[in-house]
């Protein structure tokens, strides 16, 4: 027991009962002196008592490594007590003793071996499929019975009422499934040192959604998906947007969408690879979200420039320089007479004034809108 208990992964009290090892520690060792009893080989009969074990070790998560591990302290102790007078004996019974012993673990650590596999199988199967289930659930915005939600917390080792985050990933040509897997895992493995449980995936289209409880800050979070992002050298473009901070699993389903949209944003924006949240990108989720409305507001406020690139040009160029005509015209390297009398030409086309505030803002919208699409 001192072999194993505490020493080997999975065999402590937060996973297994101690009376549970002990128990199979026991078994072993009964079935060991009846085979050397005997002097022959055990039964397919004697052997079958092990597959409960192996299923059970595979339904409480103990690596398959140290089950096999365990078999072997204990077949190493069982050799060291019955040869402990071996020099008494003849050298052929000895072999034949140690045959006994060695074969039988064999047999054993196989027959448990082949059970784990097969539970473990079917766990992953439908851990799969529930982890699956509730993220589709929660993307498409569909209302979650409690004792179903329940259901899926306990398959994927969840804890319902804490707090969650989602993640969304997109990148651009066509969507491979060996590039996503990859994405996955990577992402995955950069946010569990900073999750408070497992980290679950779920997929759109063209996005992949990850959620998860932070343990710590969200700033902490942001800090690994960056970090993940520069260490893949993702060839291509890579926008990861994050949701903001929801109350509990029931209500993860706001963060994934908010993700998702701050993604999209991200698409349609000039970025190759970076993390946006959803709070940095509201302007611009807003306008999308209201698309008819936008798409008039970029026909009533700019459509009459669209034959005057110009003119365009400057007026982007005013907002990115603060409104200020003297830099815009360095930008632009033209003197600030021309960008003045431009200005006055957009306000002869379009009706509105860029050098007063509040048409001005409304220009800024509708030429941001018109860049989102």
């Amino acid at each position: 027991m001192d072999l194993i208990w505490n020493e080997l992964p999975g065999y402590a009290a937060n996973v297994v009962e101690k009376a549970d090892l002990i128990q199979s520690v026991e078994r072993y060792i009964r079935l060991t002196i009846n085979v050397l009893r005997r002097g022959e080989a055990p039964t397919f009969s004697e052997l079958a008592i092990e597959n409960d074990l192996g299923s059970r070790r595979a339904k409480q998560n103990v690596p398959l490594e140290s089950v096999i591990l365990a078999f072997r302290a204990t077949e190493r102790v069982i050799l060291l007590d019955v040869f402990s007078d071996r020099h008494h004996w003849p050298l052929k019974l000895t072999r034949h003793y140690a045959d006994l012993v060695i074969g039988t673990f064999d047999r054993l650590s196989q027959h448990t071996v082949n059970s784990y596999r097969e539970t473990y199988s079917v766990l992953e199967s439908l851990h799969e499929r529930a982890q699956g289930d509730l993220m589709d659930a929660l993307i498409n915005g569909i209302a979650l019975h409690p004792g179903q939600l329940a259901t899926w917390a306990q398959m994927l080792s969840v804890d319902p009422g804490r707090p969650y985050l989602a993640l969304a990933v997109a990148t651009d040509g066509e969507k491979e499934p060996l590039k996503a897997l990859r994405l996955r895992t990577r992402f995955s493995l950069a946010l569990q040192p900073a999750a408070a449980g497992p980290v679950l995936f779920g997929e759109t289209a063209s996005e992949q959604v990850g959620l998860f409880s932070p343990a710590g800050t969200v700033a902490r979070v942001l800090e690994n998906l960056k970090s993940t992002i520069t260490g893949l050298h993702w060839e291509g473009r890579l926008i990861v947007g994050v949701g903001t901070l929801c109350d509990n699993l029931a209500t993860a389903g706001s963060s994934c969408l908010e993700a998702l949209s701050a993604a999209n944003v991200g698409m349609r924006q000039e970025s190759r690879q970076t993390v946006l949240t959803y709070e940095a990108t509201l302007v611009d989720s807003l306008l999308l979200d209201q698309a008819k409305t936008a798409t008039a507001l970029v026909a009533s406020r700019l459509g009459q420039l669209e034959d005057h690139p110009q003119l365009l040009e400057t007026l982007q160029a005013l907002v990115d320089n603060d409104f200020s005509q003297s830099r815009t015209a360095r930008n632009l390297f033209v003197h600030i007479n021309t960008v003045a009398h431009r200005l006055k030409r957009i306000q002869t086309l379009t009706g509105y004034d860029p050098l007063r505030l509040n048409q001005l803002l409304e220009l800024a919208l509708a030429l941001r809108y018109r860049n989102l699409t």
